[in-house]
């Protein structure tokens, strides 16, 4: 029979039952033998819906059915014993001490209360079996003073053990019922029900004892009362109980019971009870030694109860505290625990002479993600990140988050070891994050700075704003990666709201709205120009191709430089159309040289974050339509260091514009982490070598071995590699002897405008490498 319709025959059947015990309908002799059966079979029907619910359990819920089958095969064995003495014996009754299965029941009960996962935790284990102790004693001494004590003073010589059973009996029912009572009312709510039915059936087995107590008391109890409703609906109750029990498909919730109100109102409630009780007996009984013992131990359990009350408010208190200087998301410490940790490590070194320093980080390209994976992502971005930073610091450095994405470390000591941790909180980004199935390859952009033991006098305010200087430095240069703060950052001034905003510097007379309004309306208008730096084979020196570079005029006829506006163009989310402008313009271009005559490719950096479009290829496909420009004079450049996250997805993109025989490139080669796993997992044509990776050949043999490994490297694997930024003839020299196929730079020529291509290149074509100076760097 399913376990729905049996449990509602069995509150069907309690509830006939009841009516007709109450009703005294039949003659008091059949009354009392079907009385007597119903008190031996509710226990029989409870017991094996406990064994069903066991069965139909796992874990610590099965446990505790199985105690409870325990307690209430106990409690059936002293039933039928009561039903056979009194059927046999004259309807005389059992003495106390041949009753001792009974008290199978509370124990069987209790342990099962305490196994159901209602996520009670070890903590509070204590605290709230001392509730139910206190509640317990409290209604156990209202019972003794209402009952009990006639018992006790009725006991003749040498019987008062004996008729101790039945006290003893019911502080373990009383118990039990308490602990059930507060495990109601703090349990979860899936298993609520469960407990309520248990402990509503407890309390009418409960209910009849006291009353059966009471009786035996004052005169002989025969079955047939009205005392027998109570244990036989009780034990319907109980099986009722465990035949609409569910086992929990998730971990019991984590109870805190400081906040539960039961542990307010229900000792309140109870201690009212024993003065009422205490009111109403006389004072002898008051003063027995029972009640002065019971008395004695409650008041002990109450002062436990509030020593660990006092002990958890003030653990809460200190977590309180400690809450209030942790950053809630990632969980390092916040800007209050940094100002704090920073501001002590300053006056230590003030009177100790431990130097002092400061890393700030900034990630890269942060609001990408938001944007593209939304705000949730990011927040599980940020805490990978900040356990990534805790992960590599010394246990005596303080992480913490100052905001948004931006991180900071608090480090004392010796100066070298602090920049040797710097470095290597840098080159933890080197991993990606992978968050959501998405492989995120973010690098920050970090600052150092320090005040050692025998330096000048340095304020706390003054040497963060060298770290902050620091790290906009690196975020200015473009490049990421730690930057120490040397003095010639301080003249720079850096507007940090206004950087955090829009990425740009403050110009005078401009606001950041504004700003931005013009920038909207030269993007609309087609008022960005592309300027066109040469490309040419090392081998040969014939003219193979020109890098597309984006600028801004401005109206007082000055130029911006890509660096100082497309961190606007990203964060505002205006990359779609700067993307297709520069294409399209590239593409026009390029098929008007070859027109000229100038057989010569164009190639165009593309955000990086859009190849993870399936609309990038058509794009690029809708320009070179538009422009009649072959796709194989078109390169895609994308950039190394950028986030890319869906690397499946770009895979993808990339594979389909191959198709279309666009060429792709990798950019700013060796300026990543993760340069060669790129080689692996995505297709492409040219590797692109950043100037910083390629001007250490001359010089530095490690630099120069690299270099030669990574040319052999895209040789073997049939790319083209194009050196960026080359200066002089001499580093020309070296990369042409070992196999580099393709160079631009000053060394070559500078970036030109369209015309500038059309005058230099044209007809006759001047190939000869323009002289630069040295410290001239590429654009």
């Amino acid at each position: 029979m399913p376990t729905g319709r049996a449990t509602v025959l069995i509150a069907a059947a309690g509830a006939a039952i009841a009516m007709w015990l109450i009703s005294d309908w039949a003659p008091p002799a059949v009354l009392a033998r079907v009385d007597s059966g119903l008190y031996v079979l509710a226990p029989c029907v409870a017991a094996g819906s406990a064994a069903w619910a066991a069965r139909s359990s796992s874990g610590r819920q099965r446990l505790a059915w199985l105690c409870m089958l325990f307690g209430l095969i106990g409690w059936t064995i002293g039933a039928a014993s009561v039903v056979r003495f009194e059927a046999f014996w004259s309807g005389h009754t059992l003495s106390t001490a041949q009753t001792w299965t009974f008290v199978l029941f509370p124990i069987g009960f209790g342990a099962a209360v305490l196994l159901f996962p209602t996520g009670l935790t070890r903590r509070y284990l204590g605290r709230f079996l001392l509730d139910a102790t206190i509640v317990a004693g409290s209604f156990f001494l209202v019972f003794w003073l209402v009952v009990m004590d006639e018992v006790y003073r009725a006991a003749g010589p040498g019987e008062g053990l004996t008729q101790m059973l039945p006290a003893v009996y019911a502080a373990m029912e009383i118990a039990v019922v308490t602990l059930a009572l507060l495990l109601v009312v703090r349990g979860p709510s899936d298993q609520r029900a469960t407990l309520t039915l248990l402990t509503v059936g407890l309390v009418g087995v409960i209910l009849s004892d006291g009353v059966y107590t009471y009786i035996s008391v004052h005169g002989a109890y025969a079955h047939g009362s009205l005392v027998d409703t109570g244990w036989i609906a009780g034990m319907f109750l109980i099986a009722i109980a465990a035949l609409s029990s569910r086992q929990p498909t998730a971990p019991a919730p984590k109870v805190r019971t400081e906040s539960a109100w039961a542990s307010v109102w229900l000792p309140g409630i109870t201690a009212v009870l024993v003065v009422l009780a205490a009111t109403t007996e006389p004072v002898a009984d008051l003063t027995s030694r029972p009640v002065l013992v019971l008395g004695a131990c409650l008041a002990l359990a109450i002062f436990a109860r509030q020593f660990l009350a006092i002990s958890d408010n003030q653990r809460l208190l200190r977590e309180a505290a400690a809450q209030a200087l942790r950053d809630p998301l990632t969980g390092v410490g916040n800007y209050t625990l940094f100002n704090d940790r920073l501001t002590e490590a300053m006056l230590r070194r003030e009177r100790d002479g431990v130097p002092v320093a400061v890393m700030v980080l900034d990630l890269n390209d942060f609001k990408l993600v938001n944007d593209s994976y939304g705000h949730p992502a990011g927040d599980r971005l940020l805490r990978l990140v900040g356990d990534r930073i805790s992960e590599v610091v010394r246990p005596a450095d303080t992480v913490a988050r100052l905001g948004g994405d931006e991180f900071a470390v608090v480090m004392a000591g010796d100066i070298e070891d602090a920049q040797r941790i710097a470095r290597r909180v840098a080159g933890a980004f080197g991993a990606s994050f992978v968050v959501d199935g998405h492989e995120l390859a973010i690098r920050p952009s970090a600052g150092f700075a320090f005040a050692d033991a025998d330096g000048c006098a340095v304020s706390t305010e003054a040497l963060l704003k060298q770290a902050d200087n620091a790290m906009y430095s690196a975020k200015w240069a473009g490049s990421g990666g730690l930057h120490v703060y040397t003095a010639d950052m301080a003249s720079v001034r850096v507007d940090r709201e206004l950087f955090r905003t829009t990425g740009v510097p403050e110009r005078s007379g401009s606001t950041v709205l504004t700003l931005l309004s013009e920038l909207r309306r030269a993007v609309q208008r087609s008022e960005l120009t592309l300027v066109y730096q040469p490309q040419f084979r090392l081998q040969t020196g014939d003219l193979v191709g020109f890098e597309a570079l984006v600028r801004w005029p401005q109206p007082d006829g000055t130029v911006l430089m890509p660096g100082d506006f497309l961190p606007m163009v990203r964060r505002n989310g205006m990359m779609d159309e700067v993307t297709d402008l520069v294409l399209r313009k590239a593409c026009v271009d390029a098929a008007r040289w070859q027109a000229a005559g100038i057989h010569a490719s164009v190639a165009v950096n593309l955000f990086a974050p859009l190849l993870a479009h399936a609309t990038a290829p058509g794009r690029a496909a809708a320009a070179l339509s538009a422009s009649g420009l072959p796709p194989s004079s078109l390169t895609v450049e994308i950039t190394e260091h950028m986030v890319l996250g869906d690397l499946e997805q770009t895979r993808e993109v990339l594979r389909q514009l191959r198709e279309r025989q666009i060429r792709v490139a990798i950019d700013d080669f060796g300026t990543g982490y993760s340069t060669l796993s790129y080689l692996r997992e995505l297709p492409c044509d040219e590797l692109k070598l950043d100037p910083e990776f390629i001007a250490p050949v001359l010089i530095d043999p490690t630099a120069a071995a690299v270099v030669r490994a990574v040319v052999g490297l895209a040789q073997v694997l049939g790319i083209t590699t194009v050196a960026e930024g080359v200066e002089n003839a001499h580093t020309a020299a070296w990369l042409r002897q070992h196999g580099c196929d393709i160079a631009q730079g000053y060394f070559y020529g500078r970036p030109i405008t369209f015309d500038g291509v059309i005058d230099r290149f044209g007809p006759a074509p001047c190939v000869t490498p323009a002289t630069a100076p040295a410290s001239a760097k590429s654009n």
